[in-house]
């Protein structure tokens, strides 16, 4: 005897926009993506900032730097201000003035103006890389790809400023301008920059421009040029023309791709640790620096980096520090760098020789690896 089944009619259509459901917007978000960087934005996984500290939260050289002027002055771990005129002075600190989301922002405050900008002046925020972290967009190869920079700023000095990419050495750049359209009010910036299939050369620089002279506002285009005439093509705005100008900057962020996506914050511990790979403190003031060993004329201090360094950093030191030897504290004034290299170094203390354990009184001695 034969035996008949039937089964109801299905809706394909509708069974497949079910399953669409269970995936949850995420999901769908990775269903839809083209390539491995879509994927990983849409589900918020590893670092996508190429910047280091773009939140402004690590000052460890100090949350506030008065009478700046010409040359470079590192402030915010990664970031320094570049002043080339012998005009302009500036305040540099860390601020709580902030745009939704951030704790920090690095404030410039005109304290010396120039008015009269001479072709060459130039006052810049400048943030430098090692030549390898621009991997990620493979500078320099016919598979180079575009990346987006984007920020958050403030001024009361509305107009047209720039954004400054420059390779040094091989000397490309590809300026961008903004516009800062109302005064004393946060804006969110973003640019995109072509694919950079020349040289990088080396210490990569991000330069954005406070005040620039006609030596660099030639009108090159928004692409990459040997030219350095147009560093700062179309900038109007100058922050120092006047005492009190204020400029502030936060959430500065770098990516691969064609879009700015919402700003990668990073724990404050990672960040740090990230940081110290450029700049570290041996010891502050009232630290512990561990135990000392006897030398012709003094004592030496070994002790080791944190993290290890870029290169074998520049170390500066003062200040006095206490060897205690069971004998009673002895006191040293003087201390100076000894050997030292990208994962240990020592410190020598002048002096009778001592053997026992070491303590900062005023002491400060850092090493210095940026780039």
């Amino acid at each position: 005897m034969a035996i008949k089944a039937t089964k109801p009619a299905i809706n394909v259509i509708e069974k497949l926009n079910e399953l669409k459901q269970h995936t949850g917007v995420k999901g769908q978000a990775v269903m839809r993506a083209d390539t491995m960087v879509e994927a990983r934005t849409a589900i918020s996984a590893g670092r996508k900032n190429m910047y280091i500290n773009g939140a402004m939260n690590i000052w460890q050289r100090g949350t506030s730097f008065t009478g700046v002027g010409a040359g470079e002055t590192k402030v915010a771990d990664r970031w320094r201000l570049y002043v080339n005129t012998t005009s302009a002075v500036a305040t540099v600190s860390r601020s709580t003035d902030t745009p939704p989301g951030f704790d920090y922002s690095l404030k410039v405050e005109c304290t010396t103006a120039d008015a009269a900008v001479g072709g060459g002046d130039r006052v810049n925020i400048d943030y430098r890389m090692e030549t390898t972290d621009l991997t990620p967009i493979k500078t320099g190869t016919n598979e180079a790809v575009p990346f987006t920079i984007s920020f958050w700023v403030k001024s009361n000095i509305i107009g047209t400023y720039c954004l400054d990419p420059y390779f040094n050495n091989s000397s490309p750049t590809c300026s961008k301008k903004y516009n800062i359209d109302v005064a004393n009010v946060w804006e969110h910036k973003s640019m995109t920059f072509p694919p950079a299939n020349i040289a990088t050369g080396a210490n990569p620089s991000y330069w954005f421009w406070l005040m620039a002279g006609s030596n660099y506002t030639a009108d090159t285009g928004d692409q990459w040029t040997s030219a350095t005439n147009g560093r700062a093509h179309g900038q109007t705005a100058n922050v120092f023309s006047n005492t009190g100008n204020t400029f502030y900057i936060t959430g500065m962020q770098m990516e691969v791709g064609t879009e700015a996506t919402e700003f990668d914050h990073q724990q404050y511990g990672e960040e740090l640790h990230i940081c110290k790979r450029y700049f570290e403190y041996v010891c502050e003031a009232g630290d512990s620096i561990g135990n000392s060993e006897d030398w012709s004329g003094g004592s030496y201090v070994p002790y080791m980096w944190s993290v290890e360094k870029r290169v074998s950093p520049t170390m500066s030191h003062s200040g006095s520090v206490y060897i205690f030897d069971g004998g009673g504290a002895h006191i040293h004034t003087t201390t100076s760098q000894g050997a030292n290299s990208k994962t240990h170094g020592e410190v020598f203390v002048a002096g009778t020789a001592r053997n026992g354990f070491v303590r900062s009184t005023s002491a400060v001695i850092s090493g210095d690896a940026d780039v």
